[in-house]
């Protein structure tokens, strides 16, 4: 960034675009006229991002202190010191003083701004600042749920595919300052279709974009295993990026994922959802991961249900489909028993769990999972086995995605943005 050649170095770290252009910005032009009027030439200056970039209260501090600092390197590297010359620099910062007197005042309309209730102020509540729900193919139902609970206009997308093969989305109808790009990315094509709406919608005149990945495939190439591999989930968090302001995940099957992107990023769970969809008369009911790594998972289900014990299967992989599982000591006869995981692909280690399940005994079992895949012939390996339902969720919309997202991707919505009292970069429960 070169805002004016007396500067030799600027060092900028990331802002929002809301505080960057009403906050930061004119209060950096001012104090650099000021530097630039009185012939100095600082050697660096900082625009300090804070701990929290949503944080209102703490958008002020860092800059203060910053540019505070900046301007007593600017009079050092002239060398004018307060106690050496004290009328000099009187006189040489009675300018700066005057511009101050601007900044100042863009700080108190700022505060006065941040000083109202969540409701009037927030970016996505405020009349200046107008959602609006810009669906993608693969997440058309949840994209219209949230817009229908949260009374937000849901953008109708053209899709186009030409002779070549190249795609091509269409927003004809969007007219908003703020896109809320709902989109999963469960294939190649989702991802080009993320990248173009994300595009197309600035294009359109949107200040800010909000993309909500329900879903992310490549989450789980999270680093190059082999020499010469790529790691895909930093490639495409890159790419994704580019041309948005935030970033929604839910369940992402790393949750290391939030450091690859260049962005924000909210990491919101809905595993506590999948209980609302289990029977109400469960027979001592076990909370049953595939794994030691997915116990977290089966827990927040069990507490969302209320009652019932957490277990996990012995596992041993062998290759990408090729898994060997057994059971613990619990007790298994006669009782109902959750899987919980946070995604069916094939189906293969399911159904094997399923067949190990009901051989042991059990009186019921249930499939519940966040992310339902279900590739291949996965639907029908869970029949076969005896599966007594499978339960997942929306953020891919299959027929057994019984439970939504929406209540969580629209908790959000309502503040958050602006507002984080859920933790940034954490798994939180809504």
């Amino acid at each position: 960034m070169v805002a004016n050649r007396h500067v030799t170095h600027i060092h900028a770290v990331r802002l929002p675009r809301s505080v960057s252009s009403s906050v930061v910005l004119p209060q950096a032009i001012i104090k650099m006229f000021s530097w630039t009027a009185l012939g100095i030439k600082p050697q660096s200056a900082w625009l300090i991002q804070s701990e929290d970039p949503f944080d209102p209260a703490s958008w002020q501090r860092p800059l203060q202190i910053s540019l505070a600092k900046t301007e007593m390197l600017a009079w050092q590297n002239v060398g004018i010191s307060a106690q050496r010359y004290p009328y000099g620099f009187t006189l040489g910062v009675l300018p700066v003083v005057c511009l101050s007197t601007i900044s100042a005042y863009l700080n108190r309309s700022s505060r006065d701004l941040m000083s109202k209730t969540k409701a009037e102020r927030s970016f996505c509540n405020d009349s200046r600042y107008v959602d609006m729900i810009v669906p993608g193919s693969a997440s058309q139902a949840l994209a219209a749920a949230v817009a229908k609970a949260q009374s937000i206009p849901l953008a109708t997308v053209h899709y186009q595919q030409f002779p070549d093969g190249e795609r091509l989305c269409r927003v004809a109808d969007f007219d908003s300052d703020t896109a809320v790009i709902i989109g999963s990315a469960e294939s190649d094509r989702a991802w080009i279709e993320l990248l173009q709406l994300q595009d197309a919608v600035r294009e359109a005149g949107a200040e800010r974009v909000v993309t909500v990945i329900p879903y992310m495939s490549y989450a789980r190439q999270d680093q190059a295993f082999k020499f010469g591999e790529p790691n895909s989930a930093r490639a495409m968090a890159r790419a994704v990026s580019t041309t948005t302001d935030h970033i929604i995940l839910i369940d992402p099957h790393e949750d290391n994922l939030d450091s690859y992107f260049d962005v924000p990023v909210n990491i919101y769970s809905t595993a506590h959802l999948l209980a609302d969809a289990l029977p109400t008369t469960l027979c001592d009911p076990l909370f049953l991961a595939p794994d030691a790594g997915a116990v977290e998972l089966a827990t927040r289900v069990r507490d969302s249900y209320g009652s019932g014990k957490t277990d996990y299967f012995l596992k041993t992989r062998h290759s990408g489909e090729e898994v060997d599982l057994t059971t613990r000591d619990t007790e298994l006869s006669d009782r109902d028993v959750v899987v919980v995981d946070d995604i069916i692909a094939t189906g293969s280690t399911l159904s094997q769990a399923v067949d190990l399940l009901n051989d042991a005994g059990a009186s019921r079992v249930f499939a519940t999972c966040i992310h339902p895949l279900l590739v291949q012939n996965a639907r029908t390996k869970l029949e076969t086995a005896g599966v007594e339902q499978i339960i997942a969720t929306d953020t891919l919309e299959r027929d057994v995605s019984v439970v939504s997202a929406a209540p969580v991707i629209g908790a959000f919505l309502e503040g958050s943005w602006c507002e984080p009292k859920y933790s940034l970069y954490h798994y939180t429960q809504i």
